[in-house]
C-alpha cells in the first residue's frame, strides 16, 4: 500500500483535477494535451493551468523522487510531453468513471498506479486508419503475422481499441466515407531498449508499419490503399496515448487507384504470404542465411516504388519504375537490352504475354530515356505505353487519362517485377524461418537460361512464382 504522504496528494491532484475542469469526461484529453510552445498539437489552456497548480506540481515531484519512476520519465520541465502526463490523465478519466470520492479511489488504486510506472515493459497498441479495404460482413477480423491485425473500422472496434484510453474515438479519428479498415500492431516495449515514451516509441513504430503495410497491401493486389490517422497507446489500466491525424488534403492528393480490395480468406493468404517475404527486407524478422548484396538490391526496388506510389507526377512514377527493375536484373556493366528478355522471363506466364512485355519494355526505355534528358514525349509514343493504338484518337487527339494509364501500367510492371524477385530470392523451411534461397546473380543466371530455352529453367521459373498475386497482363 502507499505510504499516507502520497496518498495525501494524489487526494489533492484529484480534487484540484475535478475543479479544473467542471466537464469531467473532458479532463483527460486537457491534461493530455496541455498548451506549450514546445507542444506540435493544439494544446489546451485549461491544461496548461492545471499542471502549474500546486497539488499537480507536488504529484510530479512526489513520483520523481522514487528513483526507479524516474530514471524511466523526461525531465519535469518537459512534462507536456511525458508518459507520467498521459498516464496520470488517463488516471483522472478512469476515478471520473468510478464515481468514487477522491480519498477514496486514491486509496483503492494508488498501489496499483505505482507499480504501473515502475514497469521496466510496456504493452503498446498501434494503428493506422486505411480506406480502400473493404472487409467480407460476417468477419470480425483478419489475424495476420507479426502481430497485424486488420479490422473494419467500425464503432465497435475503435471503442475498444480506444478503452481506457481516455479519448472519445469517434469525435477524432477520421474515417473515410467508403470501405475502411485498421491496421492494428500489438507490440512490447521495453523502456530500458525504447527510451523514456513506450507510447511515442509503438507511435512512431505505427507510421512507419503504416506505410510498410500498404505497400504490402499494393504489391498483394495492386491497389493502393489511401493512410489516414495513426495512434498508439499503452495497454494499461492507465495509458499514455499518441496521436497524428492526417491533412485531408494528403488524401485528396493521393486518391486509392482502382476497387476496394476485400479481404476474404483468399486475400488475407495472399496478403501474410506478401508480409512474410517482405518482412526479411524490412528488418522486422532476421532469415536463417542471410545474402546482404540480395536483400540491398531488393530493399532498393522497394524504396523506388514506394516513392513511386507517393507522387502524382507521371514521368517520376515512369523513372523510378524502371529505376525498380534495373536495379533488380542489370549491374552496372550490363546493357539495357537484357533488361527487355530477363523482365519478360521474370513475369511473363506465357509466350504471348512474355511477347508483350518486351514490346512494353522496349518502348518504356526509349519514353524513359527522352524524359530523363528533359525532353517531352509525343503522345503517340505515351500511347503505346498506355496501350492505345497508334496515331491518337482522330476524334478528339488525345485519349482520356493518357498520363494515369501510363503511371498505372509501368507501376504494374514494376509490382509483378518486385513480386517475383522476391518469391525467387526468399523462402521458408520446414519450420517456418525464411531464408535467402537465391542471389541477385543466381536469380539472373536462371532468366538468361530461360532466355536460352532452358527447359530446367523454364519449370523452375513457373513453379516458383506467385502467379496468383498477378493482375491482369500488360
Amino acid at each position: 500500500m502507499a505510504d499516507q504522504q502520497f496518498l495525501a496528494i494524489l487526494t489533492e491532484f484529484l480534487k484540484t483535477a475535478q475543479s479544473a475542469f467542471p466537464i469531467a469526461n473532458e479532463a483527460p484529453l486537457h491534461m493530455r494535451f496541455p498548451s506549450s510552445e514546445r507542444s506540435t498539437v493544439l494544446g489546451s489552456p485549461t491544461g496548461k493551468d492545471f499542471w502549474e497548480s500546486e497539488p499537480a506540481q507536488m504529484l510530479v515531484e512526489n513520483l520523481y523522487s522514487d528513483e526507479v519512476i524516474a530514471s524511466y520519465l523526461r525531465p519535469p520541465e518537459n512534462q507536456e510531453a511525458t508518459e507520467l502526463q498521459g498516464i496520470l490523465a488517463s488516471y483522472v478519466g478512469v476515478w471520473n468513471a468510478s464515481g468514487l470520492e477522491a480519498a477514496a479511489f486514491a486509496n483503492n488504486t494508488a498501489s496499483e498506479l505505482l507499480a504501473e510506472l515502475r514497469l521496466n515493459e510496456r504493452a503498446c497498441t498501434a494503428f493506422r486508419v486505411v480506406n480502400g479495404i473493404e472487409m467480407p460482413n460476417e468477419t470480425d477480423g483478419a489475424n495476420l503475422s507479426f502481430g497485424i491485425t486488420i479490422l473494419p473500422a467500425s464503432r465497435r472496434n475503435l471503442t475498444q481499441l480506444f478503452l481506457n484510453a481516455g479519448m472519445n474515438p469517434i469525435e477524432i479519428v477520421k474515417v473515410p466515407a467508403g470501405p475502411a479498415a485498421l491496421v492494428v500492431i500489438e507490440q512490447r516495449v521495453s523502456r530500458d531498449d525504447m527510451g523514456p515514451l513506450a507510447s511515442v516509441s509503438a507511435f512512431g513504430f505505427s507510421v512507419v508499419l503504416g506505410i510498410q503495410v500498404r505497400m504490402a497491401l499494393w504489391l498483394a493486389s495492386g491497389r493502393l490503399p489511401t493512410l489516414g490517422d495513426a495512434f498508439a497507446f499503452e495497454k494499461a489500466t492507465y495509458p499514455a496515448i499518441q496521436h497524428q491525424q492526417v491533412p485531408a488534403a494528403l488524401e485528396r492528393k493521393f486518391p486509392p487507384s482502382g476497387e476496394a480490395w476485400t479481404l476474404d480468406q483468399e486475400a488475407v493468404d495472399q496478403l501474410d504470404s506478401v508480409l512474410r517475404r517482405v518482412a526479411v527486407l524490412w528488418g522486422w524478422v532476421n532469415p536463417r542465411s542471410e545474402d546482404e548484396t540480395t536483400r540491398r538490391v531488393a530493399w532498393t526496388a522497394l524504396t523506388y516504388l514506394d516513392s513511386a506510389l507517393n507522387t502524382a507526377d507521371w514521368a517520376l512514377v515512369l523513372l523510378l519504375s524502371y529505376s525498380a527493375i534495373d536495379g533488380l536484373l542489370l549491374s552496372r556493366e550490363e546493357s539495357d537490352s537484357f533488361l527487355v528478355y530477363r523482365t519478360a522471363w521474370l513475369i511473363g506466364r506465357s509466350d504471348s504475354e512474355r511477347r508483350n512485355i518486351r514490346r512494353f519494355i522496349d518502348k518504356l526505355y526509349f519514353v524513359r530515356s527522352k524524359v530523363a534528358h528533359g525532353e517531352r514525349p509525343a503522345i503517340s509514343e505515351l500511347e503505346g505505353l498506355a496501350g492505345e493504338n497508334e496515331g491518337g484518337n482522330a476524334a478528339n487527339g488525345r485519349p482520356p487519362d493518357l498520363e494515369l494509364r501510363v503511371k498505372n501500367r509501368c507501376l504494374e510492371l514494376a509490382r509483378r517485377a518486385g513480386l517475383a524477385f522476391i518469391w525467387l530470392a526468399l523462402d521458408h523451411d520446414e519450420e517456418g524461418l525464411p531464408y535467402f534461397r537465391r542471389t541477385k546473380s543466381e536469380i539472373v543466371g536462371l532468366l538468361d537460361a530461360a532466355h536460352q530455352n532452358d527447359v530446367e529453367a523454364k519449370n523452375e521459373l513457373s513453379s516458383r512464382m506467385p502467379l496468383e498475386l498477378f493482375r491482369d497482363p500488360l
